[in-house]
């Protein structure tokens, strides 16, 4: 992170995702709207400690996305 924002940092929080073998999926989404942080300048990151890949629900990304705040929505 100090590389991309420099060292100006907080971290604010840690969180694990325990995501086991047949674990519920994680839906698409957008970090900011489970980060009530005003202005909105966060950054996530994401360490797996297991071996990722397609077929164990490796982390996706839609390109471009981090430009644009979209609206959030639950799903049931």
């Amino acid at each position: 992170m100090n590389s991309i924002v420099g060292e100006d940092l907080l971290l604010w929080l840690a969180h694990f995702f325990d995501k086991g073998p047949g674990a519920k999926e994680i839906p698409w989404h957008q970090d900011y709207n489970y980060w009530p942080l005003e202005p909105p300048v966060i950054i996530s990151a994401w360490l797996a400690i297991d071996r990722v890949t397609r077929e164990n629900a490796c982390m996706q990304f839609i390109p471009g996305s981090r430009r644009k705040l979209l609206p959030h929505c639950v799903s049931t």
